[in-house]
């Protein structure tokens, strides 16, 4: 799931994400911050997906990826590899 951002501020809106996460299929969110060309990702861990949780927990209509985003980094290759590893899942 690709997200873009024109700073490094990332968020999803409820509907958005319950709409992905509902397929039952593997996935990561790749953060793109346009203005600077940085990219993150942000693996979804289960059982725990903390954004399930942020959602089921409360009322807000969207939520803010955190600052353990910006501290996975990636290139294009990394990112790659990521992908790499979700197919081979």
């Amino acid at each position: 799931v690709i997200i873009r951002s024109k700073s490094n501020v990332f968020k999803i809106k409820r509907n958005e994400f319950f709409l992905i996460d509902d397929m039952l299929l593997p996935y990561i969110f790749i953060l793109i911050d346009v203005s600077k060309k940085e990219k993150y990702i942000y693996k979804v861990k289960e059982p725990n997906n903390d954004i399930r949780y942020a959602f089921e927990s409360s009322k807000k209509d969207e939520i803010y990826f955190g600052k353990q985003v910006l501290q996975n980094k990636k290139n294009d290759n990394e990112i790659i590899e990521e992908i790499k590893k979700i197919g081979s899942v």
